[in-house]
């Protein structure tokens, strides 16, 4: 529940931050520069360190990096799945074995 507030919240910040003098410049000049993108991209964010904890790394990272790309503008899967499973990979083999940091498992299923 605190995510779906939380989420309100910020999409109400991010749709009225026009209306906060000082603020202004820091918005696209292009009038057709739409809001939705970077408050959904932050919003999964959300929804993925809330998941993180049930599910772990290994689990959901592939299907985070797959939505990002899918809102940023990649259609492409031949781009797009390899890329939504090699870098989350790449990241789990460095923290694990190079940094020796633990990444979260999760607590509902299982992973390597």
């Amino acid at each position: 529940m605190m995510l779906v507030f939380g989420g309100m919240l910020l999409f109400q910040a991010l749709r009225d931050i026009k209306s906060i003098k000082g603020l202004v410049d820091l918005m696209p000049k292009d009038k057709n520069y739409n809001m939705v993108k970077p408050t959904l991209g932050i919003l999964l964010i959300g929804v993925y360190f809330g998941l993180l904890k049930w599910f772990g790394f290994f689990w959901c990272t592939p299907p985070l990096f797959a939505a990002l790309m899918w809102i940023n503008g990649e259609r492409r899967p031949k781009v797009l799945i390899p890329l939504a499973l090699i870098v989350p990979v790449f990241l789990f083999l460095l923290f694990e074995y190079v940094f020796l940091l633990p990444l979260p498992r999760g607590s509902v299923v299982e992973w390597p």
